[in-house]
């Protein structure tokens, strides 16, 4: 058909509703996505290759996530502990920021390489 210009305009005069092309708005800033079983593992794939050549690091990572789950350890003692145990690997710190409330932010910004 042709222009349909005039017909969009009159449903627009009686109130007719308009496709809004708006996207939803992102979460607000405070809230994290959801993570998944997906998410978390292949973070933990990640950390196995990152520390191919140093599994005693991954192996305490496990130990101290089981000792979290098993309700042994407080969420401030793991993300203190995983900090210093990840330390001078920032890629994987900011990985593990993804499963931590925002609140304990672990990478605090760092840039791989930073020095």
């Amino acid at each position: 058909m042709g222009f349909t210009g005039s017909l969009k305009r009159a449903r627009e005069e009686k109130g007719a509703p308009m496709a809004s092309r708006i996207r939803d708005p992102p979460p607000p800033p405070d809230r994290r996505p959801e993570v998944t079983t997906h998410d978390a593992l292949r973070f933990l794939a990640t950390m196995k290759r990152e520390l191919a050549d140093d599994t005693k690091k991954y192996d305490e990572f496990i130990t101290v996530v089981v000792e979290f789950k098993d309700g042994r350890m407080d969420a401030t003692s793991l993300i203190e502990y995983v900090t210093v145990l990840l330390a001078g690997h920032p890629d994987l710190l900011r990985g593990f920021d993804k499963f931590v409330p925002l609140d304990y932010k672990v990478s605090h910004g760092q840039e791989a390489g930073a020095k």
